[in-house]
Parts: structure tokens; sequence; C-alpha cells
């Protein structure tokens, strides 16, 4: 195929970018909490969860970092991205961190609401 680009010249609407990452974060937040409940609290469920989910939270904060620059993710977001670049995640590891991952999904839908569409 030859030709120019047809999406040469395109941005995305910073106010289209804001309010796709708060579906992303809304969606990833409730997937989380309702897939920790089907895990009926076993470790080795919870572990599968995280190994699972951790794709889709690194490609949250990826968006949330173009929407806003200077955003600083929480620092369970280095152990999720970890796991989600082939890393594993053992039942005690996924009891421990669990918690923290949930609270950073909270937080980052608490800090897409609070944004503008200039990022600020």
């Amino acid at each position: 195929m030859s030709g120019e680009n047809p999406f040469a010249g395109l941005r995305v609407d910073p106010a289209d970018l804001r309010r796709a990452c708060e579906l992303q974060a809304r969606s990833h937040l409730l997937h989380l909490r309702e897939d920790y409940l089907e895990t009926g609290g076993r470790s080795d469920a919870l572990a599968d969860l995280i190994v699972r989910s951790a794709p889709a939270f690194v490609s949250l904060i990826a968006n949330v970092k173009r929407l806003n620059q200077g955003f600083v993710a929480a620092p369970v977001s280095q152990h999720i991205e970890r796991i989600a670049s082939g890393g594993t995640a053992t039942s005690e590891h996924a009891r421990q961190i669990f918690p923290d991952y949930l609270a950073a999904t909270a937080a980052l839908v608490e800090h897409i609401d609070r944004l503008t569409t200039d990022g600020h």
C-alpha cells in the first residue's frame, strides 16, 4: 500500500482522553472489586487476579501519564508493572500488595476526577 498517512495531523482532544481515562479507571476498579469477591479469599486466586489484571493497570497508568505528564504513580505500581512484564505473584505477595493495588486504582479514579481538560 502506498499513499498518504490517513492519520497524519490528527490529534486526540484532551477532554476525550480524560473521559477515556475515567472510563478505563472506573472499569478497572469495578473489576478488581468484583473479581476479589469471586476469589472467595483464596490467596492463589488473588495472585491470579493480580497477574491477569496487571497489563490493564499498566495501560491505565500510561494513559493517565499522557493526560497529565506530572502524574506520579503509587509505589505499588512498580510491583504491578513487574508482574505485567512477565513476573509472577506468589500467594503471599498477592495478599500483601492487593490492598495497595486496590487503593492505588481508587486514587487514580479520584485523580482523574480532579483533572480539568488542560491537565491541571
